[in-house]
Parts: C-alpha cells; sequence; structure tokens
C-alpha cells in the first residue's frame, strides 16, 4: 500500500489512527501533528506547513520510507550516509511544502 503525504489540513480530519503497521498519527499540541513510528515521532506536521524530520538514531530504511511517505522530502542513502536533498540529514532538519531544507545553514551541504 502506497503511502500519502499528509498535510496539517488532512491530519485535523483525523483523529488519532494508526495509519500502517507500528505507524500512526497523533495529535501534539495545537499547531503540530506527528507521525510515530514505533516510539519515535518520526515527522512533525506543523500548522505552517512545514515538516520536522527525525530519525531518533534509527537509520533504517524502514524509517527513511516512512519519513518519504508522509513528508514532502527525499530523504537518500549513500555511503551509509542520509541526504535530505543536498544536505546531510540531521534529527530536526526542517523542510517546506516542497521538500526544500530550511534549517540547514550550519550542515554540510554536498556539491
Amino acid at each position: 500500500m502506497k503511502m500519502k503525504r499528509l498535510t496539517f489540513a488532512e491530519c485535523e480530519l483525523m483523529t488519532k489512527r494508526k495509519l500502517r503497521g507500528n505507524t500512526y498519527l497523533e495529535c501534539l499540541n495545537m499547531d503540530t501533528f506527528g507521525i510515530r513510528f514505533h516510539k519515535t515521532i518520526i515527522v512533525r506536521i506543523h500548522r505552517d506547513g512545514t515538516y520536522t524530520l527525525n530519525s531518533g538514531g534509527w537509520r533504517t530504511v524502514t524509517t527513511k520510507w516512512r519519513i518519504n511517505g508522509y513528508s514532502p522530502a527525499r530523504v537518500t542513502q549513500m555511503n551509509f550516509e542520509w541526504y535530505c536533498g543536498r544536505y546531510v540529514f540531521f534529527d530536526g532538519i526542517k523542510v517546506d511544502s516542497d521538500g526544500f531544507v530550511l534549517n540547514a545553514d550550519s550542515h554540510l551541504k554536498v556539491g
């Protein structure tokens, strides 16, 4: 089953629910919904249309797949390193609704 990127407005229409195996949507506060995979909030969906991504240290194929599926980001991997666009991925990286990195000023940009 294909995952669908969720917007804040779509999350508001849903209550806490299971999205797929070990993955749940939950309201974190008035301005943020979270996608929880096992015990880690891997995607925060903010009212302003931005998304905050977090692996929780679990750099697995499934975590990356879930982040890519429920956010506009495209996290890739090369030589065991994760990338978000042209930046090295870090927990707390924030992207806009088009998947462009917003807060990677001090982080390594590739190319």
